[in-house]
């Protein structure tokens, strides 16, 4: 109608996940059990789909990981969000920010593991440093080889998916915040990952899940 129009551009960020460390105490975690537990910690996150059952290593990785997390974990994380924070999503964000640690969608350990090319699900710009590669999977073995296969391309850490709620990643097995109900596989799959690459390796969790939604269930969660 020729009237001046005014744009703002809304930038919603997840609150910073709880993150359990294999090699730290769960400090963050003590913090968050003083709060409501009903609340998740970060934002779903989403996956891939699979390919051929040929090798993954046609396709080259970037030629160097950053030391940007010498500097330590940036407070500030931008979570993984399924369709979301694919590769223009996480450009669009460092040109918003560098303070920020950016996430992939979850990828599964078996479409890494089976896919001919994995450069659509890995690939990354330089620019992006501290990154996150987030897996999903329950397999201690599957998950170790995708671990490798993440650490050649040069990410920073490696996450393991065990908050999402939604039915296309916790209801298909044990993905996502079904996990959370079996502590002990998750020790196993923490252990594999964490064997198998050189990464800082961490737990994306809920605050608790289904009816195990007290302080006590998340810290012996983590304990375990």
């Amino acid at each position: 109608d020729g009237s001046p129009c005014t744009c703002w551009l809304v930038l919603l960020v997840a609150p910073p996940p709880v993150f359990c460390s294999v090699m730290g105490s769960p400090t963050d975690l003590a913090e968050a059990s003083a709060s409501p537990p009903s609340s998740a910690s970060t934002a779903s996150s989403g996956g891939g789909s699979g390919g051929g059952a040929t090798s993954s290593s046609s396709a080259l990785p970037p030629s160097s990981p950053s030391s940007s997390t010498s500097r330590g974990k940036p407070r500030l994380q931008i979570a993984p969000m399924m369709e979301i924070t694919y590769k223009d999503f996480r450009q669009f964000m460092r040109l918003l920010t560098k303070e920020t640690q950016l996430w992939t969608e979850m990828w599964v350990d078996n479409t890494l593991i089976h896919s001919e090319r994995v450069d659509g699900f890995l690939d990354f710009g330089q620019n992006e440093h501290p990154i996150v590669c987030q897996l999903g999977g329950s397999s201690p073995e599957t998950l170790a080889k995708a671990a490798k296969i993440v650490e050649s391309w040069g990410y920073d850490e490696i996450n393991l998916n065990c908050g999402c709620p939604s039915d296309r990643v916790a209801g298909h097995g044990d993905f996502g915040a079904s996990l959370m109900l079996k502590p002990e596989l998750v020790r196993d799959c923490m252990r594999g990952i964490r064997e198998a690459a050189a990464l800082p390796v961490t737990v994306k969790c809920r605050l608790g899940v289904d009816d195990h939604d007290s302080p006590e269930v998340t810290a012996a969660f983590v304990r375990t």
